[in-house]
């Protein structure tokens, strides 16, 4: 439900380089510099956002890319003035690192600015690997920003700190996965994101596998994430989300909103909004154009809106239970009633129950939720149903 609170999200799109197995909106430029017009357009654009939809306040704020760690101190210092007047002082604000970017005199001038919450893609420890798939950083300059990460945020421990593993890369192998995220959990890094690779196919890495330049197996993907999911949990990890592990008070809010199907703003180049109707049934969703040029000189922000959806009541019920039974939270019956006027059970595809026999579907309280085993099932299940909701 609209609630005047939402998320924001900024986008940064600029890259020195391009990872070769990364889907998102990114320009790879061969620079480290954001042009400064660009954050101009930024505080415009969060501005007439907050001024259209009566914004008192962001609950959350979340820095991604592209490489946010390019932006430079004064750029950090223009942006964060005008937010830090539309946040409590203390909410959640999350920026993105490449681990060449990190150093203790940036982590300080970001906390200074009042983010709070530092989160590095390392995908993996091993020189081969990351050189195969783009990297910037080498071993060792992945291992020190760990390092750097965990001394700073020893030091300060209201800051959080979040770092990203891969599964399944060129070259990889369970032991190599299972020595880097046990190296990570030596440094008492309190937050990390295990993703299993996923070949897109507008990237490089699609093609060098299609072309059988380098290799893939599902398999041996599957086995290096359920490896590596199995140690973060004998670690003390909690498994919120089906890809994120955190110690007690360390998950992400930001992502836990969009999960529970709340409000958000995107800002900049690509960025994506969704927008709930007051009863949360039905949303508004738009993406901004991936267009730079278009999106510095532009004079009216609608203009620059593409791929606008009306998102109706199936559509937004499907990605609601979608995102979550991904959460270890799961789906609370009273609440899901009370926003659809529907009874959750009614749209259990025959499997469900199966599941729930099993054990890896369970009822507890009044929320339905997948058990860590039942969550590899996830996929299959959401397919089943939406089937049945359509």
């Amino acid at each position: 439900m609209y609630s005047k609170l939402p998320s924001l999200y900024i986008h940064i799109p600029f890259c020195f380089s391009k990872c070769t197995y990364c889907d998102f909106f990114s320009i790879p430029t061969g620079k480290k510099e954001i042009p400064d017009n660009y954050v101009e357009k930024l505080l415009q654009e969060i501005d007439y956002c907050r001024q259209k939809y009566d914004i008192q306040k962001f609950e959350t704020v979340y820095f991604g890319g592209g490489t946010p760690s390019l932006l430079q101190e004064k750029q950090i210092q223009k942006l964060m003035s005008n937010i830090n007047t539309y946040r409590d002082p203390g909410s959640e604000v999350t920026f993105e690192l490449n681990c060449d970017d990190v150093c203790a005199e940036y982590l300080q001038i970001l906390s200074e600015n009042g983010i709070n919450r530092f989160s590095v893609g390392v995908q993996s420890l091993d020189d081969k690997i990351l050189k195969t798939i783009n990297r910037r950083a080498d071993k060792t300059q992945t291992k020190n920003a760990i390092e750097t990460l965990a001394k700073f945020t020893k030091k300060n421990p209201n800051i959080k700190s979040s770092v990203d593993f891969i599964t399944g890369l060129p070259y990889s192998s369970k032991r190599k996965v299972l020595n880097d995220v046990k190296k990570v959990i030596d440094l008492g890094i309190n937050h990390i994101s295990l993703y299993s690779l996923t070949l897109e196919e507008n990237t490089l890495l699609f093609r060098q596998v299609e072309k059988n330049e380098l290799s893939y197996s599902d398999e041996n993907n599957e086995n290096e994430w359920i490896a590596a999911r199995n140690l973060l949990l004998k670690n003390g990890y909690e498994q919120y989300e089906i890809s994120n592990f955190a110690k007690t008070g360390c998950k992400s809010v930001h992502n836990g909103r969009y999960w529970k199907g709340l409000d958000y703003i995107g800002c900049g180049c690509g960025a994506v909004s969704t927008i709930f109707s007051d009863d949360g049934k039905t949303a508004l969703r738009y993406e901004n154009q991936k267009n730079t040029k278009n999106y510095i000189e532009c004079t009216n922000f609608e203009s620059i809106r593409d791929s606008i959806e009306n998102l109706d009541e199936k559509t937004v019920l499907f990605e609601h239970m979608m995102t979550g039974f991904r959460t270890s939270e799961g789906i609370n019956e009273i609440e899901f009633e009370s926003r659809f006027g529907r009874k959750i059970e009614e749209f259990f595809p025959e499997s469900f129950y199966t599941l729930i026999k099993e054990g890896k579907l369970i009822k507890k309280e009044h929320s339905y939720k997948f058990s860590p085993d039942g969550m590899l099932f996830l996929n299959k299940s959401l397919v089943e149903l939406l089937n049945k909701i359509d």
